[in-house]
């Protein structure tokens, strides 16, 4: 991974390029140009043609309004609330125009010793907005004359230290720990969390592209599913119609086709139960001319006749004759209906073998 350091001077600008190993940063180029105070994105090229990966900046003093002040207390949170307040009256115009951050001095029996340091965010966005022209964007605005001061406010008005071996191991510093930043509350860094979104959308993207694919291809098997079920539909009703010509209304052809079936298994059932024909023409034998049968039934169990007979002595006859052939031959009813016929009705099994 690469890291820019861009350290701006009054009249030049160093450029040191830095290789991040494990978590330390090694100097791997520099070069240095001359500017006429302000940057610009002219002198901005020997960065983009750097190709790194994230950049930091460093601002001269001059860009800077510093003042000192002193707490009673060293709490760092506690320092980052009230600082702004103040700093109302300290600073020209309105506290509000700044962007601020501090360094801690010194601490001693308590107390603080807190070097404020102010640059006007209109300053700091016309920075930003020549950056951005140039395709850059400062993770972090810091500036190392800070460290090299150290941040005491001594010489803080003399010559800059212009040893660019110097400046470069204490860039690396700020590299590791940033005295200060700069890019504070509406002008903060947003870099990593667009990298994020980014990183977002394109998984949405790839996501949303699998989900319409598997859609696809659950679409086509739901289509080729429903069109082999309208083929086998239409085929059982072909059968069903080949089969049960008569039947012209036809809903649900399996269940249609089912109770038919059931249908005719009931028929067999009564039909194979007992032989008819030959039970039929025994008992024909037997009435003769004296017996005149009315109604004849059979099922699985048992056959049942009814008719009619001259007395009830021709009845015992019959039921004698019958038991001969078949088995359990019962008279269910015996009665007369006129001075010469007598109604009867008689139930018998075949018998076993």
């Amino acid at each position: 991974m690469k890291t820019g350091f861009i350290d701006l001077l009054d009249n030049s600008i160093n450029f040191y390029v830095y290789e991040k190993t494990g978590s330390d940063f090694e100097l791997s180029d520099t070069s240095s140009s001359a500017i006429d105070h302000d940057v610009t994105v002219e002198s901005l090229s020997p960065v983009l043609e750097s190709g790194i990966d994230e950049l930091f900046l460093s601002l001269p003093l001059s860009y800077l309004t510093l003042r000192e002040i002193t707490f009673p207390f060293s709490d760092a949170a506690k320092i980052n609330d009230i600082l702004v307040y103040e700093l109302d009256g300290l600073l020209l115009g309105n506290v509000n125009d700044y962007s601020i951050d501090h360094v801690v001095i010194e601490t001693h029996d308590g107390r603080s010793r807190v070097k404020a340091v102010c640059i006007k965010k209109s300053k700091l966005r016309e920075i930003l907005d020549i950056f951005s022209s140039a395709g850059l964007d400062p993770k972090v605005i810091t500036s190392i004359d800070l460290w090299l001061y150290g941040g005491n406010g001594e010489n803080i008005l003399g010559t800059p230290i212009g040893d660019k071996t110097i400046r470069g191991e204490t860039a690396k510093q700020e590299l590791l720990k940033p005295s200060i930043n700069l890019r504070q509350h509406e002008l903060s860094y947003t870099g990593d969390i667009d990298r994020i979104k980014k990183g977002l959308r394109m998984t949405m993207s790839l996501v949303l592209l699998l989900f319409i694919i598997i859609a696809a291809g659950s679409a086509y098997r739901l289509y080729a599913v429903d069109s082999d079920y309208r083929d086998l539909s239409n085929r059982m009703r072909t059968y069903y119609k080949s089969i049960f010509p008569e039947d012209n209304k036809i809903v649900d052809p399996l269940r249609q086709f089912q109770g038919k079936l059931k249908e005719l298994q009931n028929k067999k059932a009564v039909l194979v139960g007992i032989p008819v024909l030959e039970p039929l023409k025994n008992i024909a034998e037997l009435t003769g001319d004296t017996i005149t049968l009315t109604e004849f039934s059979a099922d699985a169990q048992r056959l049942l006749i009814k008719g009619t007979a001259g007395d009830f002595q021709k009845v015992d006859e019959l039921k004698a004759a019958l038991a001969a052939i078949f088995g359990g031959v019962k008279v269910l009813d015996s009665k007369a209906v006129s001075d010469r016929e007598v109604a009867f009705s008689m139930t018998m099994q075949e018998k076993s073998l």
